[in-house]
């Protein structure tokens, strides 16, 4: 089966291939050993209180996204269209 990639036939196999070498290569980006720019090596205790509220905010920036995803989720599956609902009537607006 081919895929079209920016106008132009490719194999799913090669498509597949290149996703992987790209996402291979993105991952190992972040495995240096000599990282000077890692903000997260602390070097004295103004970085460290940086490293801690670094920390706290991307906790809870975790926490609101786990939420609001749940939320969507639930909505998604709560409201979704049935079999036996029928075509909605079009609501033409009132200008």
């Amino acid at each position: 089966m081919e895929r079209m990639v920016f106008g132009v036939r490719t194999p799913k196999r090669l498509t597949l291939a290149t996703a992987l070498i790209l996402l291979i290569t993105l991952l190992l980006t972040g495995c240096a050993t000599s990282a000077p720019g890692n903000a997260l090596v602390t070097a004295g205790p103004v970085a460290e209180m940086e490293a801690v509220l670094y920390n706290l905010i991307f906790w809870i920036a975790v926490g609101v996204f786990v939420v609001v995803e749940a939320i969507l989720i639930s909505t998604v599956i709560r409201f979704r269209r049935r079999k036996n609902d029928g075509i909605p009537a079009d609501r033409k607006s009132v200008v």
